[in-house]
């Protein structure tokens, strides 16, 4: 009776679920999967973060959605801004001491405040607001806020406003439509000639010494390109193009030196319901394809909500209920994964606002079915509580993992399975199988308890006799903190003519 060995875990999201490919997976929700590739660790709960009571806004009326740090009178704080209220679509800045505090209101700007532009540079903090209904206009906090400069360039809210400091030079940027805006702290100016008309600015990065400027037609139909710009305004030209062709760049991302486009289907020129997330990849030569992935629905990725940490990207797609990464595995190999959840549970009905890491701390403001806006960020140590690992982790297999080509589609027995993880002081650890298709039938569920642990199982949960079939998957949850190390399983070749 063959019997197979799931211990790797890092391979990320499968394109097809019948793949041979080892260690990828149909769904992960709220796993480590990068930090150890043998191991599933739950990543912990979110708490919502709260602002200060009447007369401002409760945070569903806010929609706060950005964080950062900044000086105001000599201090350091957490700041923030928000729209003032559902009244009023004017930005609003906010500041608290510590992580654990009440975002408290400071002042207002001017601005139409515009979701996903905060930044810190130099030591203030700063947002991009829409002023008198078309222009973009620079906006500092340190304590009251100030304009520092307006373009006269109609910005383009929809599809948001890129924002970024390239690490070479230390000047913050600022592309809208296809205009490009740099600020050094002193002098703000605005390039309206470099970039080809026709375009829209889909997002921004750093590529060595170049800005690598992302743009898709602004016709809605054609190629979507990526150009390189040395930074030097005096000369009116690009350095570069790269073409990445059909689909639509929604974020743009250097991984490693690797300029990484997440792209989705241009549904203005299509026939089918193409719901592809589509990731290419750039370092000279030509432009290859390293993921194509199903998405849930016609509403794709989000222009320009990103976040980046230890060389991972993070990404949302609306209709959904995790923030996706991308990144390297310890194999080198770029896979992309559901991470944390939204809020914190699995609701394919969210719609994302916005992802901000510090740290090792990530907020996500995000939209439930019914409208309500929450802002959430990672549990730490300070909070009510501590860290809590009550949200259910889960990982579902491909199909037969690991299971030899000449066994997959013959009539099998499943004889034995086993899970092998650490425990935790509280919640669960379940394994859940399906046979050809079916309902998930739990195998384990233990009551957690800390130590290193092995069960094992012949029967379901219930004592009934394990199925038979040609199709296995099995599905582990945890809850609790309980970490993933391996899971087992046996079967037994039956006696069919095929």
């Amino acid at each position: 009776m063959p019997t197979i060995i799931l211990n790797k875990f890092d391979g990320g999201i499968a394109e097809d679920v019948r793949t041979q490919n080892i260690g990828e997976n149909e769904k992960s929700l709220n796993f480590d999967i990068f930090t150890n590739p043998t191991k599933l660790i739950p990543l912990p709960d979110n708490v919502a973060d709260v602002i200060t009571a009447s007369p401002p806004p409760t945070m569903d009326d806010a929609e706060m959605a950005d964080v950062g740090i900044g000086q105001n009178a000599g201090t350091t704080y957490l700041m923030s801004c928000s729209r003032t209220s559902s009244a009023s679509a004017v930005i609003s800045f906010y500041q608290k001491s510590s992580l654990s505090a009440v975002w408290g209101a400071q002042t207002n700007g001017t601005g139409v405040y515009i979701k996903g532009t905060s930044i810190t540079y130099k030591g203030n903090f700063y947002a991009v607001t829409s002023f008198g209904g078309n222009t973009l206009r620079l906006e500092k906090f340190n304590g009251a806020s100030s304009t520092i400069g307006t373009s006269t360039t109609a910005v383009d809210i929809s599809k948001k406003v890129a924002v970024f400091i390239h690490p070479k030079d230390n000047i913050l940027y600022i592309l809208n439509n296809n205009v490009i805006i740099s600020y050094d702290g002193s002098t703000f100016t605005e390039y309206t000639t470099i970039l080809p008309t026709g375009t829209l600015v889909a997002d921004v990065t750093d590529y060595g010494d170049y800005l690598a400027i992302a743009v898709n037609p602004i016709v809605s139909v054609g190629q979507a390109t990526v150009y390189l710009w040395g930074r030097d305004g005096t000369i009116n030209t690009l350095q570069d193009s790269i073409n990445f062709g059909n689909y639509v760049i929604k974020i743009l991302e250097n991984i490693d030196g690797v300029l990484v486009a997440i792209m989705d289907k241009n549904f203005s020129f299509s026939t089918v319901n193409d719901y592809r997330i589509v990731v290419k990849a750039w370092a000279g030569g030509s432009v290859e394809i390293i993921k194509i992935l199903t998405a849930t629905s016609i509403a794709g990725i989000i222009h320009r909500l990103k976040a980046k940490r230890d060389n991972k990207l993070f990404f949302g797609i609306s209709n959904d209920s995790n923030v996706y990464c991308l990144g390297k595995n310890k194999s080198g190999r770029f896979v992309v994964v559901k991470d944390r959840y939204f809020t914190n549970a699995e609701a394919s009905s969210q719609t994302l606002a916005n992802i901000v890491n510090i740290g090792d701390v990530m907020w996500v403001g995000a939209f439930d079915s019914a409208g309500t806006y929450t802002f959430m960020r990672t549990k730490t140590p300070e909070v009510s509580g501590g860290i809590t690992y009550t949200n259910i982790s889960l990982f579902k297999t491909t199909i037969n993992p690991s299971m030899p080509i000449a066994d997959r589609y013959k009539n099998k027995q499943l004889k034995s399975v086993a899970i092998l993880y650490t425990g935790a002081s509280s919640g669960l650890t379940a394994l859940k199988y399906s046979v050809d298709g079916s309902a998930l039938t739990t195998i384990i569920s233990d009551t957690n308890a800390t130590g290193e642990k092995v069960t094992e199982a012949v029967r379901e949960n219930d004592g009934k006799p394990f199925g038979a079939g040609r199709e296995f998957q099995f599905q582990v949850e945890s809850s609790g903190g309980s970490q993933i190390k391996q899971i087992i399983y046996e079967y037994e070749i039956l006696n069919t003519t095929t």
